[in-house]
Protein backbone atom coordinates (compact mmCIF):
# COMPACT_ATOMS: atom_id res chain seq x y z
CA UNK A 1 0.00 0.00 0.00
CA UNK A 2 1.69 3.64 -1.05
CA UNK A 3 1.96 6.12 1.35
CA UNK A 4 -1.03 8.20 -0.45
CA UNK A 5 -3.69 5.14 -0.20
CA UNK A 6 -2.93 4.94 3.22
CA UNK A 7 -2.94 8.39 4.32
CA UNK A 8 -5.94 9.33 1.94
CA UNK A 9 -8.65 6.80 1.86
CA UNK A 10 -11.32 7.07 -0.47
CA UNK A 11 -13.77 7.47 2.15
CA UNK A 12 -14.18 10.97 2.88
CA UNK A 13 -14.77 12.89 6.22
CA UNK A 14 -16.14 16.38 6.13
CA UNK A 15 -12.87 17.69 7.71
CA UNK A 16 -11.47 18.54 4.90
CA UNK A 17 -14.17 21.18 4.05
CA UNK A 18 -14.32 22.38 7.04
CA UNK A 19 -10.95 23.45 7.56
CA UNK A 20 -10.70 24.65 3.69
CA UNK A 21 -13.84 26.73 3.62
CA UNK A 22 -12.64 28.06 7.57
CA UNK A 23 -8.95 29.04 6.63
CA UNK A 24 -10.58 30.97 3.24
CA UNK A 25 -12.74 32.64 5.65
CA UNK A 26 -10.08 33.54 8.14
CA UNK A 27 -7.85 34.72 5.71
CA UNK A 28 -10.30 36.39 3.50
CA UNK A 29 -9.50 34.26 0.46
CA UNK A 30 -13.53 34.68 -0.86
CA UNK A 31 -12.82 38.54 -1.08
CA UNK A 32 -9.58 38.28 -3.32
CA UNK A 33 -9.79 37.57 -7.24
CA UNK A 34 -7.58 35.47 -9.08
CA UNK A 35 -5.27 34.45 -6.13
CA UNK A 36 -2.35 32.21 -6.58
CA UNK A 37 -1.86 28.93 -4.84
CA UNK A 38 0.46 26.63 -3.83
CA UNK A 39 -0.01 23.16 -1.09
CA UNK A 40 3.53 21.37 -0.63
CA UNK A 41 2.08 17.63 0.44
CA UNK A 42 -0.88 18.13 -1.83
CA UNK A 43 -1.26 14.09 -1.74
CA UNK A 44 -4.38 13.10 -4.00
CA UNK A 45 -5.13 17.32 -3.94
CA UNK A 46 -8.39 16.99 -1.35
CA UNK A 47 -7.53 20.01 0.06
CA UNK A 48 -6.20 21.81 -3.28
CA UNK A 49 -9.63 20.67 -5.10
CA UNK A 50 -12.08 22.20 -2.22
CA UNK A 51 -9.95 25.46 -2.59
CA UNK A 52 -10.41 25.81 -6.23
CA UNK A 53 -14.37 24.91 -5.79
CA UNK A 54 -14.62 27.92 -3.21
CA UNK A 55 -12.90 30.45 -4.44
CA UNK A 56 -11.20 31.97 -7.65
CA UNK A 57 -7.49 31.40 -8.06
CA UNK A 58 -4.69 29.52 -9.75
CA UNK A 59 -3.96 26.10 -7.95
CA UNK A 60 -0.58 24.11 -8.16
CA UNK A 61 0.52 21.33 -6.11
CA UNK A 62 3.93 19.35 -4.99
CA UNK A 63 4.34 16.10 -3.86
CA UNK A 64 7.11 13.70 -3.42
CA UNK A 65 4.81 10.99 -4.48
CA UNK A 66 4.10 10.78 -8.64
CA UNK A 67 0.15 10.66 -8.92
CA UNK A 68 -2.45 11.84 -11.65
CA UNK A 69 -3.72 15.15 -10.19
CA UNK A 70 -7.65 15.23 -9.42
CA UNK A 71 -9.81 18.90 -11.19
CA UNK A 72 -7.11 19.55 -13.77
CA UNK A 73 -4.31 21.09 -11.05
CA UNK A 74 -0.79 20.61 -11.99
CA UNK A 75 1.02 18.31 -9.69
CA UNK A 76 5.08 18.51 -9.47
CA UNK A 77 6.82 15.51 -8.12
CA UNK A 78 9.61 17.11 -5.67
CA UNK A 79 11.59 15.76 -2.77
CA UNK A 80 12.15 18.64 -0.99
CA UNK A 81 14.92 17.05 1.22
CA UNK A 82 16.84 17.05 -2.35
CA UNK A 83 14.96 19.62 -4.58
CA UNK A 84 14.16 23.36 -4.25
CA UNK A 85 10.55 24.05 -4.80
CA UNK A 86 10.36 24.36 -9.26
CA UNK A 87 9.00 28.23 -8.72
CA UNK A 88 10.11 31.93 -9.00
CA UNK A 89 10.39 33.66 -5.70
CA UNK A 90 7.03 35.61 -5.45
CA UNK A 91 5.05 33.43 -7.23
CA UNK A 92 2.41 32.87 -4.77
CA UNK A 93 0.07 34.28 -2.89
CA UNK A 94 -0.76 31.56 -0.72
CA UNK A 95 1.02 28.48 0.68
CA UNK A 96 -0.61 26.00 2.19
CA UNK A 97 0.45 22.54 3.69
CA UNK A 98 -1.04 20.63 6.12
Amino acid sequence: MSYIDQMYPKDKSSYPEKLCLHLASRFDLFEKNDVTFLEIGCGKCTHLSIFANIFQGKFFGVDFEDFEASGGIPVFKVDLERECLPFENETFDVVFSK
